[in-house]
């Protein structure tokens, strides 16, 4: 990477010093709203409790229910820290009775919360070496100007680069390009409001596809690898994409399709040159290929393709215990010893850097296993399992389902 100029150096110095009113800004519902829910979960918790256990239910699991209905209304709400409330299960389970404190604590310590933290290490080093944001320019590049192109080109980086970093990095990142793209297209400075609502919604519609087509896409994915796990049926890395890489190949041409259905009426545009030269010039800006870009581009593809071939490696002898939570920590660990190749002994990733990861959201992990734990220690998850199980016969309209009566 280039050494920063004076003012790229004053503009981070900027960003830097915005970043407290940036995070004191209202969040959620407000401040209102916050009161709101410090006053309501409370209130709904304890008002829970003077009611009497549905049938089938024990005095735990119902405390439980008590529990899960606080941490709710404070996550709607933000009446504290998501990731603070995230730790209430730790407190209140083994005061509650449902679990003691060492299965209440195990869950934060869950294999798939490393595996969310090895991912999001490699995924820090990637965009500090802005390795995702020339693979993203490259391939929007080859659209040139043509707008129906130009979108799936944005919408491809955006998928395939949301595969493996965040949803939310991958959409900051390309949209300012995409919408670049859009004033050139207008030649007055003003965005083409076509083009633009395309490119900007084609880049964040392309990044949630794309961040289910692996398990560390998307936080959400490893929660859901997480409950398979515990239930006894875990799911590999590679079992995962055999099964999201086909719902992506359908919903991403759908997608685009969708999007770019009023920009299909323009046979041609006489800016075509300048909307592919806005593309071309930021990815002009990177330079060449760095050492930095090319050894974080080997590492993260060697953990990709060990992710991907897991199964096969535990075929080897000594290999048998690998997991998809070891490859990642392996890949993560190799970051701090492999020089970047800028001298002075500077390393592809350094702690500080990797501070910047969401380590609030690790906790917000195990604070959901955490209370997954205690529904299943105190009978309530199989309880509600039932009770689902029951609407077997109701269709999604309140009815009665035709299948389930021609059984009977």
């Amino acid at each position: 990477m280039r050494p920063e100029s004076r003012c790229q150096i004053r503009q981070r110095g900027k960003r830097m010093t915005d970043a407290p009113a940036i995070a004191a800004e209202e969040t959620g519902f407000g401040r209102v709203g916050r009161w709101i829910g410090l006053v309501l979960g409370p209130a709904l918790a304890i008002g829970l409790q003077f009611l009497p256990p549905p049938e089938g239910l024990s005095v735990e699991a119902w405390r439980v229910v008590s529990l899960a209905a606080l941490m709710v209304v404070f996550w709607v709400t933000e009446a504290i820290p998501i990731s603070a409330t995230a730790l209430l299960p730790l407190a209140a389970l083994p005061l509650l009775g449902a679990t003691t404190m060492g299965q209440a604590a195990a869950p934060y310590a869950d294999p798939i919360v490393f595996l969310f933290i090895g991912g999001f290490i490699l995924a820090a080093c990637v965009e500090r070496w802005r390795l995702h944001e020339r693979i993203a320019l490259s391939i929007a590049s080859v659209a040139g100007g043509r707008p129906v192109a130009l979108v799936g080109g944005f919408m491809i980086a955006s998928a395939l680069i949301s595969m493996w970093i965040s949803n939310t990095a991958t959409t900051l990142m390309l949209v300012p390009i995409a919408i670049g793209a859009a004033r050139a297209m207008s030649g007055g400075g003003s965005a083409d409001l076509a083009l633009g609502g395309a490119l900007t919604l084609g880049v964040a519609h392309a990044a949630t596809i794309g961040g289910v087509g692996t398990p560390v896409g998307s936080p959400t994915n490893l929660i859901a690898m997480a409950f398979f796990e515990r239930a006894g049926e875990p799911i590999a890395f590679i079992d995962w994409m055999a099964r999201a890489l086909p719902m992506m190949l359908i919903m991403l041409p759908l997608a685009w399709l969708l999007l770019c259905l009023p920009l299909f009426r323009r046979s041609t545009h006489t800016r075509y040159e300048a909307i592919g030269e806005v593309v071309k010039t930021a990815l002009k800006a990177l330079g060449p290929l760095t050492r930095p870009e090319t050894r974080i581009g080997i590492v993260f593809a060697l953990v990709a393709l060990a992710w991907m071939t897991r199964t096969e490696l535990n075929k080897l002898p000594g290999l048998g215990a690998l997991t998809d939570t070891g490859i990642a920590i392996m890949g993560a660990l190799s970051l701090f010893f492999i020089p970047s190749g800028r001298g002075g002994g500077e390393k592809l990733i350094d702690w500080k850097t990797a501070e910047r990861i969401p380590w609030g959201i690790a906790i917000l992990f195990g604070g959901g296993l955490s209370l997954a734990a205690g529904m299943e220690a105190t009978g309530l998850a199989a309880w509600i399992g039932e009770w689902v199980a029951g609407l077997d016969g109701v269709s999604a309209l309140g009815l009665p389902n035709s299948r389930a009566m021609s059984r009977h």
